[in-house]
C-alpha cells in the first residue's frame, strides 16, 4: 500500500486492518499509517485521513531524526491534543531497501503501559537530581533485561511532593487545633475548681478567726456545710473540745 498509496483498493483493505487490529488489542488511542511527508493513509478517526500533520522545518526534523532508521521510536508520555487523555506517542518508520516510504504512528493509552509495568516481576529504581536551572527532578524507572528497555518516568520533585506537603500541612492544622481545645477545656475546668477552692479556704480561714459570717461566701451544695437556727448557720455544731468538757457556740437570731 505504501508503495503505491493511490491505490483505492489497497487503501480500504489497509484501513480495514488498522481498525481491525486497534479493536483487537484495545490499547490504542490512535493507530494510522502516513506518508514520509506525514500525509495521513488510513487511521481510526476517519475525520483525520487525508490530513498532513507535519510540515516546514517540523517536517524536516521529523524526517531526519524519527524517520531517519528502521527502529520504533518513543516520544514518552504526553496530553493527546485530540481526546486529552495521556498517552504514548509511537512511531515505527518502515524501509524499502535504504528509503523510507511511510511510517506507523501509535497512541497507546498510558494507563495500559502503567498496568503492564506493575505486572512486571522487575524492581522499580528511583533517582534525584537537578537541572540546569538548579530545580530538583526526581526519575522513576524500570529496566527490563531481557528486552534492554528502560520505562523512565520523571518530574519536577516539588510537584511530585505537593500533595504530601499539603497532607502534612492539613494533619499540622488539625493536631494543633485538637491540642488548643484540650488545653483551653482543661484550664477552664482548673479555673472553675480553683474558683471554688479559694471561696472555701477564705471562708475557713474567717472560721478560724472566729467571724461568723464568713458562710454568706458559701453556697450549699447537697448537705450544707453550716447550719443553724435562725437562718444563721455555724460549721456542724462548731464544737470546741477541751479535755472531758465541750463547748458550744451557737449563733443567736
Amino acid at each position: 500500500m505504501l508503495k503505491n498509496p493511490q491505490n483505492p483498493a489497497l487503501l480500504q483493505e489497509a484501513q480495514r486492518y488498522t481498525e481491525d487490529f486497534a479493536a483487537i488489542k484495545g490499547i490504542f488511542e490512535g493507530l494510522y499509517i502516513a506518508t514520509p511527508d506525514t500525509y495521513v493513509l488510513t487511521h481510526t478517526s476517519q475525520g483525520a485521513i487525508g490530513i498532513t500533520t507535519r510540515s516546514g522545518d517540523s517536517l524536516e526534523e521529523f524526517q531526519n531524526t524519527i524517520l531517519a532508521e528502521p527502529e520504533l521510536t518513543n516520544l514518552g508520555i504526553m496530553k493527546s491534543p485530540g481526546t486529552g487523555s495521556m498517552i504514548l506517542s509511537m512511531y515505527y518508520p518502515i524501509f524499502d531497501g535504504r528509503t523510507c516510504i511511510g511510517f506507523v504512528g501509535a497512541g497507546v493509552y498510558a494507563s495500559h503501559l502503567t498496568d503492564e509495568l506493575l505486572g512486571l516481576n522487575t524492581q522499580a529504581g528511583t533517582y534525584s537530581f537537578q537541572d540546569e536551572a538548579g530545580v530538583r527532578q526526581l526519575v522513576a524507572y524500570k529496566y527490563l533485561a531481557d528486552r534492554n528497555w528502560v520505562f523512565m518516568v520523571h518530574d519536577n520533585a516539588a510537584e511530585v511532593y505537593e500533595k504530601v506537603a499539603e497532607v502534612r500541612t492539613t494533619t499540622a492544622i488539625l493536631c494543633a487545633a485538637v491540642t488548643a481545645g484540650i488545653v483551653l477545656t482543661t484550664l477552664l475546668i482548673l479555673y472553675r475548681e480553683g474558683r471554688e477552692l479559694m471561696v472555701m479556704e477564705h471562708a475557713i480561714r474567717r472560721l478560724g478567726n472566729l467571724e461568723l459570717s464568713a458562710d454568706q461566701d458559701l453556697k450549699p451544695a447537697g448537705k450544707p456545710l453550716l447550719y443553724g437556727k435562725n437562718s444563721r448557720f455555724f460549721s456542724q455544731g462548731l464544737s470546741r473540745h477541751t479535755s472531758t468538757r465541750f463547748y458550744h457556740i451557737y449563733l443567736r437570731g
